[in-house]
């Protein structure tokens, strides 16, 4: 991979499922183009360089399925055009970075199946365009922020599997959305509402 810097003016790559191995080289700086990038699914190792964060075109990029270890750098803030961010099924520890709110274009965001921990930054409550976020099968603890239900976007929640503590936010908006989508698929097959 790390011939990759030749590639400079390509604007999507991928690489999944491949068997690449070793460490995520810095030189992905290079391709200061890329819209999409795709690693997953390979046997990359290391921590995510920090240099990454001077990708600034990026709308998606897929990390998933890999070995990578150690703390998500701060400079994802600076990826503020991603729509598609995941981290999931690799080793990645310590606390989701405040700089994650300022990703306000993401809608779907998946760090579940890692070691990571601490509260949930209330800077997530920013990514208003958020339709999916998976958090489960990590070390969260503390509550779920109750203004979660200022996403109102949201339509996929996973936190399972974590050690959140607390009560259950009384108003999720997409559990009202999930129920109104209940009410439609009953009218729409002619299946009689239990009330």
């Amino acid at each position: 991979m790390s011939s990759i810097r030749n590639l400079s003016h390509i604007t999507s790559l991928n690489l999944s499922r491949n068997h690449f191995s070793g460490f995520i080289p810095s030189s992905i700086i290079d391709l200061s183009y890329l819209t999409y990038l795709d690693l997953s699914r390979n046997h990359l190792l290391g921590q995510i360089p920090s240099s990454i964060g001077n990708l600034s075109h990026l709308t998606y990029l897929d990390l998933s399925w890999n070995q990578i270890s150690g703390q998500s750098p701060s400079s994802f803030g600076n990826l503020n055009h991603l729509t598609y961010l995941d981290l999931s099924v690799n080793n990645i520890v310590g606390e989701i970075p405040t700089s994650f709110g300022n990703l306000n274009q993401l809608t779907s965001l998946d760090v579940g199946i890692n070691r990571l921990n601490g509260s949930l930054p209330i800077a997530l409550l920013n990514l208003t365009k958020l339709s999916s976020l998976q958090l489960n099968f990590n070390q969260f603890t503390g509550t779920i922020p109750h203004n979660i239900s200022s996403l109102s976007k949201l339509r996929i929640f996973m936190a399972d599997n974590n050690a959140f503590t607390g009560t259950l936010p009384s108003k999720m908006s997409f559990i009202t959305c999930l129920k109104n989508l209940e009410e439609e698929i009953q009218r729409n097959h002619h299946v009689p509402n239990p009330d």
